[in-house]
């Protein structure tokens, strides 16, 4: 059944085409298969997609706010210059905030915020419907391929367009080109935890 909207609702209103994100949607949506996610699991609601192409025009445009909706942790290891952080978790929490937050004093009748995740399956797409639900007049986007696709096709010859990558963090995965270390290597990553976990555990 779908939700009941609500004019400056402080939670994203889902609808039937869109339901409401499961407690491991983040998890969900940053792994490597976030890229079987179909994309026909999209918002209901009229947004465009960004060519990875556009990413220098968009990074210049004074209108446009890209939003990086990662987690802190992803983002840790490289962003787009000047990109918004933004994680999902605020979008699911307080999305008028949030957006009133990276909009600030702009006018959001002229503003156009482009979204994007690790991959911009999931993540991405659920964050922009949430900022369309909260303020209407907000122009929204989705970068096609998001982060990953950005490292794969865009930072070795552009590197200026990046910020804060960590070279040994991303790896070369086939077709994918460089994909996020831990995406490619879940088991080396979670190993890699356990034993960060036991060397700060307290000695008993």
């Amino acid at each position: 059944s779908s939700a009941t909207s609500f004019p400056g609702s402080r939670k994203p209103i889902w609808t039937t085409a869109m339901p409401p994100p499961r407690r491991n949607s983040v998890q969900r949506g940053s792994g490597l298969a976030a890229l079987s996610i179909d994309v026909a699991e999209k918002p209901a609601i009229d947004y465009e997609w960004v060519e990875l192409a556009d990413v220098p025009a968009l990074l210049e445009d004074p209108t446009t706010i890209v939003v990086d909706v990662r987690t802190d942790e992803e983002r840790a290891d490289g962003f787009l210059r000047g990109s918004a952080h933004a994680p999902s978790t605020e979008w699911e929490e307080a999305p008028q905030d949030t957006v009133s937050k990276l909009i600030g004093a702009k006018d959001p009748t002229s503003t156009r915020l482009v979204f994007h995740c690790m991959y911009s399956r999931e993540r991405a797409p659920r964050a922009a419907m949430a900022a369309v639900q909260a303020s209407p007049e907000v122009k929204v986007a989705i970068l096609r391929g998001g982060f990953q696709g950005c490292m794969a096709q865009l930072w070795r010859e552009r590197p200026e367009y990046f910020d804060g990558v960590k070279p040994e963090r991303w790896v070369e995965f086939g077709r994918q080109g460089l994909v996020w270390a831990p995406d490619a290597n879940p088991s080396a990553y979670v190993a890699e935890l356990l034993a960060a976990n036991t060397q700060q555990a307290p000695a008993s």
